[in-house]
């Protein structure tokens, strides 16, 4: 099977929410430091690429965590979670399988 990227873009947080910082937790101090990979696949009848990046938009606003960027000032302080207009986006690749 081939896979071919078509586009790869970033959702912005969206930019009615604040700036915030949030704290980790203790699940998030004692979770495994790698990074998951989440692939969804659709057969036809697809959704298009527009109802899914607007349906993307839409559930943005709900969970600002999906957003966030992870960041760390000072030596001394733990890192943090920047959501809202601070964060960094949400990752999309639009891919073909053949």
């Amino acid at each position: 099977m081939e896979v071919q990227v078509k586009r790869t873009l970033v959702v912005p947080p969206p930019p009615t929410c604040e700036t915030e910082e949030v704290p980790l937790t203790v699940f998030d101090l004692v979770a495994p430091t790698y990074h998951v990979t989440v692939l969804f696949a659709f057969s036809p009848p697809n959704p298009t690429t527009r109802a899914l990046l607007d349906a993307l938009s839409a559930m943005l606003p709900h969970f600002p965590l999906l957003t966030a960027r992870l960041e760390r000032r000072g030596a001394r302080r733990r890192p943090f979670f920047v959501t809202g207009r601070g964060g960094a986006g949400a990752l999309v690749v639009e891919a073909e399988a053949r």
